[in-house]
């Protein structure tokens, strides 16, 4: 179940940082779709901008998506995703780093 906002104990709605969302709240999450590439949300430059980027299996390099818009949180970034990846029925998938 992808959960639409984190939970209550969860820091990532106070820090915008993915790294300090607990391990039981299960909102961050990183999607693959059809072809293989697979999305995730990211800061980009500057302190409050967060989009959702992909990355090309095979390819080194990540772009920006064009579906989402830049965010001024991690959270609203990220259930920008969530909505995206059920939109178009991608599937979850482990996130590195």
């Amino acid at each position: 179940m992808v959960r639409e906002w984190p939970c209550c104990l969860c820091k990532a709605a106070y820090s915008d940082f993915k790294e300090d969302v607990c391990p039981d709240c299960n909102f961050v999450k990183a999607y693959a779709d059809e072809r293989g590439w697979i999305y995730f949300v990211r800061p980009g430059i500057g302190p409050c901008a967060f989009k959702t980027f992909y990355k090309q299996p095979g390819k080194g390099r990540i772009r920006g998506c064009r579906m989402t818009e830049w965010r001024a949180s991690f959270v609203d970034a990220q259930r920008d995703l969530h909505r995206l990846a059920k939109e178009k029925g991608w599937k979850e998938v482990e996130q590195n780093g």
